[in-house]
């Protein structure tokens, strides 16, 4: 693994900002001042945060393809649902799992990016041990 892509997850993590769509000009505030909702970005929201995730993914020359897909695939997850505290991350990262679980069983690097990513959330202790297990068994158990 990368150390970049250690450094851009955890980075991505600590640094969301959303850009409000109410607004003409597209002003930044923080996760804190959203409403907690199952689907709370607006269509220009999600593009202008995607748009953002890629533009800083980019001057990220550690990262390969594959490592900038996947961070862009969890940061795309992360922002259409937040989560507003550790306790729901991992139903957070097992709904992601399970949605994305075909292209990450079919592909082994962005397999690897994922158990990677689930590593360093053990190792921050937002996941713990059998949650690890049962992601890596969504992911396994695909045909």
């Amino acid at each position: 693994m990368h150390a970049g892509f250690a450094r851009s997850l955890r980075d991505s993590l600590q640094a969301l900002e959303l850009c409000h769509a109410s607004r003409r000009a597209s002003l930044p505030f923080l996760s804190e001042s959203s409403v907690d909702s199952e689907r709370w970005l607006s269509d220009e929201d999600e593009w202008c945060m995607q748009r953002r995730s890629r533009e800083q993914l980019m001057g990220r020359a550690e990262l390969d393809r594959v490592e900038k897909e996947f961070i862009l695939n969890w940061n795309a997850a992360a922002q259409t649902k937040p989560v507003h505290g550790d306790l729901f991350v991992p139903g957070r990262v097992e709904a992601f799992a399970r949605e994305h679980a075909k292209t990450l069983a079919r592909t082994p690097d962005l397999r690897r990016c994922f158990i990677n990513f689930c590593m360093i959330l053990w190792d921050y202790c937002i996941l713990d041990s059998a949650t690890v297990d049962l992601l890596s068994t969504i992911v396994a158990a695909q045909p």
